[in-house]
């Protein structure tokens, strides 16, 4: 039985930064119960009321005291702090479990554990670990096909929640709006033409953001491009001319997509790019600010470990829910990490010192 000194122990407090003036747009796309706060500040909250009742309901029925949680995940560093974070939140609750995705991971190996370990709930992270996830529910309906989802670390959210019936997730990809305020706020600069350069998958995103960032006084000017092998470098260049050139964009915003820097791309492209132009750009992966790559101005990503604690409030809440995940539309994540290249912010983009107050981490990579 889960008791009521339990429950209270279960609490847990949220940090939280997402800037004023997005309220509009979390509030669009249906985010639950955030106060929204100025730049800077991480104000704290609970799980609320309803996870309380949910606890003190389990604490009098005949439920267990634990439940089990299947946790299905690629191994990078992102998704083992997200993991360790969601663990120690649920671990009063749930009896944790976790599959590690390699290459030579299989959906029959996946599909065992999930009838051997009977999970009430599954919490997918990464787009290899969805993709075998997807392909459990195919083989095997009966055992995964109403199984509750939590679905992480996808560019494609809402593309994957339609293949799978009982899910919801939190969004990876922060919104430009966001980024590019925070941008602009570092640099001091009025910024209101920004180019995208996105995958033809992101084209809903983009233009959902489209129209917040117009109320905010910033134009997206967006390009649908997907980089073929063949001339890869040549048609990227192109696909940036067209922005920077032809639109005059004042900043360039890239999303997470591994095609659009492979090592030939950010060697050829992105850092001549970067060296020789005065236009900021905007990453979402402290590896493009730093070294070797070397090319972004600001990194703007999930807190992992605050994403790792969303999820489990998000389990939470699936669990009052009565395990129907599809009834909570997907989230967007709460706790926002910004990486400046001081490099190129001091040298080519003069901040004050001031400035780095906006920030989580500064890298100094030359």
């Amino acid at each position: 039985m889960v008791s009521l000194t339990q429950a209270s122990n279960q609490r847990r407090r949220l940090r939280v930064c997402v800037p004023s003036a997005q309220a509009e747009y979390i509030s669009s796309v249906e985010y639950r119960e955030v106060k929204l706060f100025d730049v800077g500040f991480h104000p704290k909250g609970h799980f609320g009321l309803l996870y309380c009742l949910c606890i003190v309901a389990l604490a009098s029925s005949e439920a267990p005291a634990q439940q089990k949680l299947l946790i299905v995940r690629e191994t990078e560093h992102m998704f083992t702090q997200a993991a360790s974070s969601m663990s120690a939140e649920l671990a009063e609750a749930f009896g944790i479990y976790q599959i590690h995705v390699r290459e030579n991971t299989g959906h029959e190996e996946v599909l065992d554990r999930i009838k051997t370990i009977v999970p009430q709930i599954a919490v997918l992270m990464g787009d290899e670990a969805i993709a075998i996830f997807e392909k459990c529910q195919r083989k095997d309906p009966a055992v995964c096909g109403k199984l509750p989802v939590v679905a992480l670390f996808t560019q494609q959210l809402r593309q994957q929640l339609t293949k799978m019936p009982n899910a919801t997730g939190i969004h990876f990809e922060i919104p430009i709006v966001i980024s590019v305020i925070h941008l602009r706020t570092i640099l001091g600069r009025d910024i209101s033409r920004v180019g995208v350069l996105h995958p033809p998958a992101l084209k809903g995103f983009v233009d959902t953001n489209a129209v917040f960032c117009a109320r905010e006084g910033i134009e997206l000017i967006p390009l649908s491009f997907t980089p073929r092998r063949l001339f890869a470098a040549i048609r990227t260049e192109r696909a940036v001319s067209f922005l920077t050139d032809e639109q005059n964009v004042q900043l360039l915003w890239l999303p997470r997509d591994n095609r659009l820097f492979t090592n030939k791309l950010v060697n050829r492209v992105w850092r001549p790019f970067a060296d020789k132009h005065n236009i900021p750009i905007i990453v979402s992966s402290e590896r493009f600010v730093s070294k070797p790559a070397n090319f972004g101005t600001l990194a703007v990503f999930p807190d992992y470990k605050g994403y790792g604690t969303q999820a489990a409030q998000l389990v939470f809440d699936i669990m009052c829910e009565d395990w129907r995940a599809d009834e909570i539309p997907p989230l967007l994540p709460l706790s926002i990490y910004k990486v400046v290249n001081c490099t190129k912010a001091l040298n080519q983009f003069s901040i004050g010192d001031n400035a780095l107050r906006f920030v989580d981490k500064v890298t100094c990579a030359k």
